[in-house]
């Protein structure tokens, strides 16, 4: 958790913070290059920064960062949608342009004056899976382990295997990120040194294969070609934000492939703050309704992070409203790896510790790696020292930003 001000919070519940006026309207104590001038919510919200004069305090001789901020303003616009935002960047409105995906390249092949970059850092699309319980309606039981159904893989991961080995990563890579993707093998990304493990096989979409362990998981295709096992039909739902088209597309592909092994899928997608809502407001994700979710994450750089999906303890509930391990999981050894993982400060053991982790989690299957999603940046030639590294740490390097042609 990133610490907060004690002298501002204290006195403000936890479960109340999302509504406290320092995260809504203006925060009142600042540590970074930049403080809150002004706030403008909404989904055309506007956050206006002003030089911190207490940034450089403590940083006399420092390397880096040594100096007050060179921007004497610096101003966060949040378009109502992606056409907007590639506008403003047109128009000149905007001077750079974050959250943008491979999709959008070819629309912003158009703006001239600006340097366009993309590279791939710790961001990818995945699946998760709800090992317990779909919850949908438990509302009244304060989402209940106990209440909803049971999904269709509950205690059974060759199916969230075979499913996995039908999802066709490469085809989503080619004709939706413009082929500079990167197809997952492992919860790390390749590029993730020293935690990602080489050993680990290749990824190989195999349907063939799929078929053969549903087959001899008991699971057979009837006269409609959906599998059933046990009176139980090899039917659910994907959940992905509603309205973005390219997510859309990757459902589709999802459901054909799945469609080939006897699955039946729809979608039950939902608006973002619905999807990602927290436990107490409801959320899809955190208060387990649904079946398997679509979207992205970008992780920090240390493989502790990856625990958080993972920890028995991460499970949410009514008592544990902040955990992060939306799909229930409860497998023992990824909990006692990562467990030890956080816990270990020797480099080479904990090589070793997430090594095995990578191993647990691809046979465990709670989640199905996708593809390394690229970054895409915009930006003005006047816009100094620029380095993205993802879309969160985008800002990494705030205070050495400049104007090449004056203050502005």
């Amino acid at each position: 958790m990133t610490p907060m001000p004690m002298h501002v919070l204290q006195s403000v519940a936890h479960s109340a913070w999302h509504t406290s006026p320092y995260f809504t309207q203006k925060p009142t104590a600042s540590s970074g290059p930049y403080m809150v001038q002004s706030f403008v919510p909404g989904s055309s919200a506007q956050v206006v920064m002003v030089p911190n004069p207490h940034y450089a305090d403590g940083r006399a001789g420092a390397k880096f960062f040594g100096h007050t901020p060179y921007l004497g303003k610096l101003i966060y616009k949040i378009y109502g949608d992606k056409p907007a935002q590639i506008n403003g960047l047109k128009t000149g409105d905007t001077d750079a342009g974050v959250d943008l995906i491979a999709n959008d390249l070819p629309a912003l092949s158009s703006i001239s004056q600006d340097k366009t970059i993309h590279g791939l850092s710790l961001l990818d699309e995945y699946l998760d899976f709800n090992v317990a319980n779909n919850e949908k309606g438990c509302a009244a039981q304060q989402f209940a382990a106990s209440c909803g159904r049971a999904t269709p893989w509950k205690d059974d991961p060759t199916v969230r295997q075979a499913l996995g080995l039908s999802a066709d990563k490469q085809t989503m890579i080619n004709q939706l990120v413009g082929g500079i993707g990167k197809v997952m093998n492992s919860p790390f990304m390749p590029n993730f040194s020293p935690w990602y493990d080489t050993s680990l096989p290749a990824f190989k979409y195999d349907v063939g294969k799929a078929n053969q362990m549903l087959d001899q998981d008991g699971w057979t295709k009837g006269s409609d070609g959906v599998r059933t096992k046990n009176g139980r039909r090899l039917e659910f739902t994907v959940a992905t934000t509603s309205g973005n088209s390219q997510r859309a597309a990757e459902e589709e592909l999802l459901i054909h492939g799945w469609a080939s092994i006897g699955a039946k899928v729809t979608t039950d997608n939902h608006p973002a703050g619905e999807l990602f809502g927290g436990f107490s407001e409801n959320g899809v994700l955190a208060t387990g309704q649904f079946d398997v979710g679509l979207f992205a994450n970008t992780w920090s750089p240390d493989p502790d992070n990856w625990g958080t999906n993972a920890l028995i303890n991460q499970i949410p509930s009514a008592d544990n409203p902040s955990g992060q391990n939306w799909g229930r999981w409860t497998d023992d050894k990824l909990d006692k790896l990562f467990t030890q993982g956080e816990s270990t400060v020797d480099l080479n053991q904990r090589i070793q510790i997430y090594n095995q982790a990578q191993a647990e989690w691809e046979k465990y299957a709670g989640q199905v790696e996708l593809y390394q999603r690229p970054d895409v940046f915009t930006y003005a030639p006047f816009f100094g020292n620029f380095a993205p590294g993802s879309p969160q740490l985008a800002s990494w390097n705030s205070a050495d930003w400049f104007h090449s042609t004056g203050a502005r």
